[in-house]
């Protein structure tokens, strides 16, 4: 059980046994949030953007720039079109980030890994009167971001070519967030070291979302101990993503959720 595949396909079967569909979501904001950002009938004139922004992705044959960065991330000699499929997000889940980001009424968020910018572009659409912040520690990633950025006329929102280190140390860069995605780095220590510098800047209604909380044994135990931090009141875990809230105001307790087609039963059970 040690190849990624492997820990991934053990992991999704854990999940798949505890977590519940819609109908047994007892959490009232949980409850609500889930048929808000999940309703694939929601649309919205920016997701029109965000389907241009994706072809223009998919036709982008730029290389990426030698640099250290990228050298030790294994991204040199990639494409653009390359990153945007490694990504592994698909325009669905784009337009879902955009929907949470319109459900919890964020004014000022942060993302942490922008690779070719389409989350960003996602939850800067939906927080046009507020700021957006992305962090991308490879200059060819951080060049396209801004460039969507500015594409879309988002002055609200831009992309700082840093690393996540680099970035928390220079205080101008830094705010009071409401909303934090976490995508960078997808190791153990690191995840709990973001987390921790994210703390004294999130306000005490903060939501984090962190992706990839399946992807290995490292991630995922990562992913259980920030459901178990002290700051942490309420968590909810799902095939991908992971949000975590502060707020003392939502029922506590540590939620899982799966799509009702993969478990229909539960409707009528």
């Amino acid at each position: 059980m040690n190849s990624l595949v492997s820990q991934r396909v053990f992991l999704f079967c854990r999940f798949y046994l505890k977590a519940k569909s819609i109908y047994y979501m007892h959490a009232p904001f949980l409850y609500e949030l889930l048929q808000f950002v999940f309703d694939s009938d929601r649309n919205y004139y920016d997701f029109i953007k965000l389907q241009e922004a994706s072809n223009s992705l998919e036709n982008n044959y730029n290389l990426i720039e030698l640099s250290d960065f990228a050298k030790s991330h294994r991204q040199t000699g990639l494409s653009i079109r390359r990153m945007y499929k490694k990504s592994g997000h698909t325009l669905y889940e784009y337009e879902s980030l955009y929907r949470l980001m319109v459900f919890t009424k964020t004014k000022m968020s942060l993302e942490l890994g922008a690779s070719v910018g389409m989350s960003g572009l996602s939850m800067s659409l939906a927080n046009k009167k507020g700021l957006h912040t992305s962090v991308e520690g490879n200059s060819s990633l951080a060049d396209c971001t801004n460039a969507l950025f500015k594409k879309f006329g988002l002055v609200n929102a831009h992309c700082v070519n840093a690393s996540f280190e680099t970035f928390f140390l220079n205080t101008s860069n830094l705010h009071m967030y409401d909303f934090v995605f976490i995508d960078g780095d997808h190791r153990y220590q690191a995840t709990l070291e973001n987390f921790g510098k994210l703390l004294p800047l999130l306000t005490e209604d903060a939501i984090i979302l962190v992706d990839d909380i399946h992807w290995s044994f490292d991630m995922n135990k990562a992913w259980q101990e920030l459901t178990q931090h002290p700051a942490i009141h309420c968590s909810l875990e799902m095939p991908r993503w992971g949000l975590l809230f502060k707020s003392k105001k939502l029922t506590k307790g540590r939620f899982s959720y799966l799509p009702a087609i993969y478990k229909p039963w539960q409707k009528f059970i």
